[in-house]
């Protein structure tokens, strides 16, 4: 029999409910780990976690034990947290330095008293606190590359600061490849872009494929759908994109045509509060019969890292999708057989005007899409991906400590 692998998932998300993209593939690894053994997941709590947390999915509940770790007041911080927050602060990007101040001396009391055979970091910033406290093999799951999404954001504003932030990012991951025994991304491009040898894809995979009821609406007029984090900034970008230059466009041919904005905003849509043909729903329980809903899901992304598990649960939940060359970028999928991509405006409303025009179009590109999440993204590919890794950085792992 195969021994049981005893894994600790660190992460700045809570994983549930499963509303969000982060708590999607954070809640499918916490999953995929616990079909390999018992995990510990240590949630560094903070704005990122519900005020009532969910608890993991019925099946997997009795192997996972989850453990809030709060952040050391800045009074109680050790003499050593205190001399390294200056080379911290010049190395590390301000939520990374922030992060490690706030729980190291948690975490190395928590490890001290604890074995596991694995530790799995979800992002960088769940690693750098016990970098150099691990006993056990690490791998740090980096799925979005955030130094691109800084430089991203300095060719679009110009704001000089970025350029440093991505400087900052770039050395800081750098500094997790020579720490971490083992990386994950989200697709091959991104593994490319990484560039270092210990490094494996782990897919976004969507795993709720069940049918769901669609919210019930009396509107007749047609809906565009975007959902997402609205306080990250290029899914505030998007919404903007869609509002004020594809929206008019569509409402050309189809005047009574809606967008429906789904997922925390933070103020950034308070500009589409009370037009007639904006509806703001914020935070949901379950976004899934909203998308069901929709006529058409657009993600017209003009920057941002990683995949969009967005595509996936459109995909799975049979609604068409309209997707920017970027926002697709790292799935599969093909254009005019399981999504329609787009980049400027004009053409973005053209292929949005397509679907609402042509039901059988919309039937052919839902087929398609729903068989490509069924045979490419869902369990059995994220549990062998998430296994092999495990394995990769076990072995990286037994090599360094043979190596001295």
């Amino acid at each position: 029999m195969t021994p049981r692998t005893r894994s600790l998932y660190i992460t700045g998300v809570w994983p549930w409910p499963r509303n969000s993209g982060g708590r999607l593939r954070a809640a499918a690894t916490v999953r995929a780990l616990a079909a390999l053994g018992p995990v510990d997941v240590v949630q560094l709590a903070g704005t990122r976690r519900p005020a009532v947390p969910d608890e993991p999915d019925p099946d997997v509940r009795e192997s996972v034990t989850l453990l809030p770790l709060d952040a050391a007041a800045p009074e109680v911080l050790s003499a050593a947290a205190r001399a390294t927050e200056a080379a911290r602060d010049a190395d590390y990007p301000a939520q990374v330095a922030e992060m490690c101040g706030a729980y190291r001396d948690r975490l190395a009391d928590w490890l001290a008293g604890h074995r596991y055979d694995v530790v799995w970091c979800n992002r960088v910033n769940s690693w750098a606190p016990v970098h150099g406290l691990l006993t056990a093999p690490c791998v740090i799951d980096v799925d979005d590359l955030q130094n691109r999404l800084a430089q991203q954001r300095l060719d679009a504003t110009g704001d000089a600061a970025e350029a440093e932030n991505a400087k900052r990012w770039l050395r800081t991951q750098e500094a997790a490849a020579r720490g971490a025994d083992w990386l994950v991304v989200c697709s091959e491009l991104d593994r490319c872009r990484l560039g270092v040898e210990n490094c494996g894809v782990v897919p976004n995979v969507y795993l709720d494929t069940a049918e769901v009821t669609p919210l019930s609406s009396a509107e007749p007029r047609p809906r565009i759908l975007l959902q997402g984090l609205f306080r990250y900034p290029p899914n505030a970008d998007a919404a903007r994109r869609l509002v004020d230059d594809v929206l008019p466009l569509v409402q050309r041919e189809f005047p009574d045509a809606r967008v429906w904005f789904v997922g925390q905003h933070g103020g950034e849509l308070d500009r589409y509060a009370g037009r007639d043909d904006v509806r703001i729903f914020d935070v949901v329980p379950d976004v899934r019969p909203y998308v069901r809903a929709a006529d058409v899901v657009a993600v017209p992304l003009r920057f941002g890292s990683g995949t969009r598990l967005k595509l996936l649960e459109s995909f799975a939940m049979g609604t068409p999708v309209v997707s920017s060359q970027l926002g697709a970028e790292g799935i599969a999928a093909t254009h005019g057989e399981h999504i329609l991509l787009a980049d400027d405006a004009e053409e973005q409303a053209a292929a949005v005007l397509g679907l609402l025009r042509d039901p059988a179009a919309r039937r052919r590109i839902v087929a398609g899409a729903r068989e490509l999440v069924d045979h490419r993204y869902g369990a059995a590919v994220l549990n062998a991906t998430v296994a092999e890794a495990v394995a990769q950085a076990r072995r990286t792992f037994d090599h360094r400590r043979e190596s001295g």
